[in-house]
């Protein structure tokens, strides 16, 4: 009966596990990226509610309006920075005190 034992782990070794996956990535590239994922998961997993909910919002925006906004904010920036450069010792001053 032991025998059996051992031929039946022998089948074991023998057949292919379908849950044991081969990678074959380079190694450096597992140690920079770290494990990669099955190529299963790497399909679009959102439910089409889910996508045309993303796309009814997206649609709403106005990407001019924010895109204005942001131009407003750098313009500001740029001419706020001279002030931030005369005050900078004034404040450097303070802290050594």
């Amino acid at each position: 009966m032991d025998y059996d034992k051992v031929d039946n782990s022998q089948q074991e070794i023998d057949s292919p596990n379908p849950k044991e996956t081969v990678d074959n990535t380079h190694p450096f590239d597992r140690l920079m990226f770290g494990p990669g994922q099955n190529k299963s998961h790497l399909g679009d997993d959102k439910k089409p509610a889910e996508t045309q909910a993303e796309d009814n919002l997206l649609n709403q925006v106005n990407f001019e309006e924010i895109m204005m906004h942001i131009d407003s904010l750098v313009g500001s920036a740029k001419q706020l920075k001279p002030m931030f450069s005369k005050i900078r010792p004034l404040f450097e001053q303070f802290l050594k005190k």
